[in-house]
Order: C-alpha cells, then structure tokens, then sequence
C-alpha cells in the first residue's frame, strides 16, 4: 500500500512539473506557436539506424615525432589473442576499431583460470587519436570541463558479466587496464562491441571520375564526420558538446544538402530553434534537446540570428516545403529587427 502511495505521489509530482513546464513555455511564446512547432519538430525527429561493430586489431602506441601529436598506432595482431588470454597475463592493452565510431560500448567479461572470488576494477579510455589514449589525462590543465574526457573506471562485482558503458561515446581507439582484482584467480574480456549509431540512411553521390586521391581521402573522412554528426540533431560534436548551435546548423545542413540529402533534420533542426526563441522572439545561439528542448538562456547572437534566415531560405529552395517557409516567415523577419537593438545582441552595428 505504502509503495502505491509513493507511486501515486511521484506520478503527481511529474504532471505538475510538466505543467508548469508547459505554463512556462506558453507564457514566453513570443509568435504564438511554439507548442505547434515543438510538435512539428518532434515529426521530424529520425529513427537512428545502428549498426553492431567489432574491433578490427590489437596495438601498441609509439611516440614518433613525424605522427599527429607525436603518437602512432603500430599493428601488434588479431584481437582474437586478446580474447583467449587472462587480463592478469595483459595488465593493459590497446585496441583499434579501423576506423572512428559513435556509439555504445558493451563489454563481456568471463571466468579464467578458477573461481573468482573478489571485484575486479577495470579502466576504460577512449581516443579519437592514439594520442589521446596514450598520454594520462590528469593533471588536467584544461579549461573545459574533465567530465568531457572518455575515460570510465568499472567495478565489476560478479563473473561472468556484461558490462555498457553508460556513456555514448565517440572514438576509435579504447585501452583497457586492469587496476585490481582477487590474487586467487583470473578472467578475461571474451567480447567487445560497439553498437554505432547514425540517422544517416543514404549513399552521397560518387566523386567525378580523375579525382585525385587527397581530394578522395578528404571528402570520405568528411563524409563519416557528418555521418557521426547526424543523429536526432545535427549535432556540434558526437564527441563533446551535443548543443544545437545556429552555426553548426547551418554548415552541416549545406554539407547535408550536397551529399545525403536528409532535409528533415533540417527541418527538425529549424522548428526547435523557432520554438524556443526568447520572450521578445530572438534566437538563441544554442538550445538542447534532451532531456526536453530548452535553450541555452542569455547565448544571444545577431550573426547567428541571420544564419538561421540563410538555413530557411537554403531549405526552402532545396525542398519546395513553402508550408514550414511560411510557418517560420516571421521568426525570420523578426531577427531582422535585431538591428535596432544591436547593443543587447552582439557588439555588430547597422
């Protein structure tokens, strides 16, 4: 009865944030319809397509001054041999999956040689070059937050396991160290996968045949870049920061628009930013999705404002949607009164 209670409880405490949440968001709506654009950005939220992928070879890492950042990968052999071998035999290894992925990491763990008897603690560390694998994160110097770092210690209690990493992730390379364990027994990781993740459905266009090979080299690492970048938005960075930035929008849907031709997502992308404009119907620079859309309060910027009007007109002209084009006709119009406020926009002056 007592659980039922606390059920019921909860229940009505979550109706009433979303209430007020929704107060809230009707109380700034500035142009009259950001629950309609909210819900039209919603329509056009994708289904991300996964696909399952296994390591590709086991390495070791070299400095060598002529490699990016001073670090190379040096092939040592199958990742099957790291399979059948105990982690207390390794201590530590590096693995490489061929290529860059975004995704979630699952890892299973197995008895080896006796019963285990004790936790086993285990450091995962993810790199999107060896560099990044190779070289310890802390002392952190850095002004952006450790938290960014994708580096997970795992405790694991009982054997056999199987063990996700609770964060997605964005890499290519992932060095395990063993950091402690009973003395009476071993194990070992029989299974490491990656379950990579992407909104992107199509096949870009071939390149004109004689391209040359730099310019072959350059549009695939840039292609698999936006292909990590697309997933339920056009994302900053799968990696790091997953904000919704005009800016990016605007790059990302012109590449977009030359090569997968996923107009929704710049759809979705257009709608979010319109619904969450600021009280007096300004963009802000920056919004999120998750857990809920809201915008990054104060990021105010005129360059960006008129970025967006370029994104519409672009998505338009490559659409014929002129229904969502005059939908956010006066969002786009508004950002052009910008320039009788510059002061509180942007240092810019008309």
């Amino acid at each position: 009865m007592k659980l039922y209670v606390m059920q019921l409880l909860l229940m009505t405490i979550s109706l009433s944030v979303i209430a007020q949440n929704k107060d809230e968001l009707v109380e700034k709506d500035y142009f009259g319809h950001r629950l309609d654009w909210l819900a039209e950005a919603d329509k056009a939220k994708p289904v991300l397509v996964h696909q399952e992928i296994v390591p590709l070879q086991l390495i070791r890492l070299e400095k060598d001054s002529s490699s990016f950042q001073g670090w190379k990968a040096v092939q040592v052999g199958p990742v099957d041999s790291f399979y059948s071998r105990g982690m207390k035999e390794q201590k530590q290894v590096v693995i490489d999956f061929g290529k860059h992925y975004t995704g979630f990491v699952t890892v299973h763990i197995a008895p080896y040689k006796k019963t285990p008897d004790a936790p086993i603690r285990l450091k995962f560390t993810f790199g999107e070059v060896p560099s990044e694998v190779a070289v310890a994160f802390d002392p952190y110097p850095g002004g952006l937050s450790r938290a960014w770092l994708q580096d997970e210690v795992v405790i694991v209690s009982e054997v056999p396991a199987i063990i996700q990493i609770p964060r997605r992730l964005a890499f290519r390379y992932v060095k395990i160290e063993l950091m402690g364990t009973g003395v009476g027994f071993d194990f070992k990781i029989s299974q490491l996968n990656l379950l990579a993740s992407t909104s992107v459905t199509a096949q870009p266009d071939s390149l004109k045949a004689g391209t040359s090979p730099l310019l072959k080299s350059i549009d695939s690492i840039g292609l698999n870049t936006l292909k990590e970048c697309m997933q339920t938005v056009f994302e900053d960075g799968p990696k790091r920061d997953r904000r919704l930035w005009v800016g990016d929008m605007y790059l990302e849907s012109l590449a977009n628009g030359q090569s997968f031709k996923q107009q929704a997502l710049t759809k979705r992308y257009l709608f979010l930013f319109a619904a969450l404009v600021n009280k007096d119907g300004y963009l802000h620079g920056s919004v999120f999705e998750s857990p809920t859309p809201h915008e990054q309060v104060g990021n105010l910027l005129w360059d960006y404002a008129l970025l967006y009007n370029v994104a519409l007109r672009n998505y338009f002209e490559a659409t014929g949607d002129i229904a969502t084009a005059q939908s956010l006709w006066p969002v786009a119009k508004r950002q052009l009164d910008t320039g009788s406020q510059p002061n509180e926009l942007s240092s810019f002056e008309m």
